[in-house]
């Protein structure tokens, strides 16, 4: 299985704003729920998936900053396994089905 990731952004992007398919790919980020890793409300951007190698995560002496709450983990796999975003083969490839 390979790493994927997903970013959080700080605002939604501007050309993300005007598409609303796009804009319903953006989940929020509470700031009270992540005190130890956010400054301020953020997106988690469901819209796009970047593969990792694990060399790039451990060799740069990488740090987990966090996790997402149960809560949350929940509610994005359940729409990136709903989404049609992402065909089959990229949500195996990611152990998202």
């Amino acid at each position: 299985m390979a790493i994927g990731a997903l970013l959080i952004n700080s605002r939604i992007a501007a050309f993300k704003k005007r598409s609303e398919e796009l804009l319903n790919y953006q989940y929020p980020l509470l700031v009270r729920n992540y005190r130890s890793i956010l400054d301020y409300d953020s997106w988690l951007d469901c819209s796009d998936i970047f593969e990792l190698s694990k060399s790039k995560i451990t060799g740069r002496n990488g740090k987990l900053k966090g996790c997402l709450t149960a809560e949350d983990k929940e509610r994005v796999m359940k729409f990136l396994k709903e989404t049609d975003i992402f065909d089959n083969a990229t949500k195996k490839r990611y152990g998202i089905i």
